[in-house]
């Protein structure tokens, strides 16, 4: 026997307990009149007349595991290759070949994606992997000025190299 999924049965009665449960974002759209979530509601509530409903509201789980790419863009992705590899690097010109390659795929971005978080798995720990202790500081473009870090960082070793 099949189990239903939340999106075809996303109302849970419990006669005994006179509750009806339902996710946060159901009852958001249960709470727009004349929407076809408002509709199933009253349905429910309107088959048991007389009864004393409560309505709890459910809180979607999230997985704690799952890795976020918030805010990576392709250019995102062409700038980090760049800054931690160069320019001219074998990666960067694999790039540029899996971005142009992607363009048959339904969705272009997922497939640069995947292929981007596959080869840079350590893509949201940056300053350990490019071995900065701050935040690189920004040139006029909002990129990062490498010049800067590198002169901050040849400081740094003839410093500790004297004592």
């Amino acid at each position: 026997m099949a189990t239903k999924t939340r999106k075809s049965n996303p109302i849970k009665v419990d006669l005994v307990n006179s509750t009806i449960t339902v996710y946060k974002t159901f009852y958001a759209k249960a709470c727009i009149f004349g929407s076809d979530e408002y509709r199933l509601l009253k349905k429910v509530l309107n088959e048991n007349p007389g009864t004393d409903w409560k309505i709890e509201i459910k809180q979607q789980k999230k997985n704690a595991n799952r890795k976020s790419y918030k805010n990576l863009s392709m250019e995102r992705m062409e700038n980090y290759i760049i800054l931690k590899d160069g320019e001219n690097s074998p990666n960067h010109r694999e790039f540029k070949q899996v971005k142009k390659a992607s363009s048959i795929h339904s969705s272009p971005f997922t497939a640069v994606r995947k292929w981007f978080t596959e080869t840079y798995e350590d893509y949201n720990d940056f300053k350990a992997v490019l071995g900065i202790a701050e935040t690189p500081e920004l040139d006029e473009n909002g990129k990062p000025n490498l010049e800067i870090m590198e002169n901050k960082e040849s400081v740094q070793k003839k410093g500790s190299a004297t004592k």
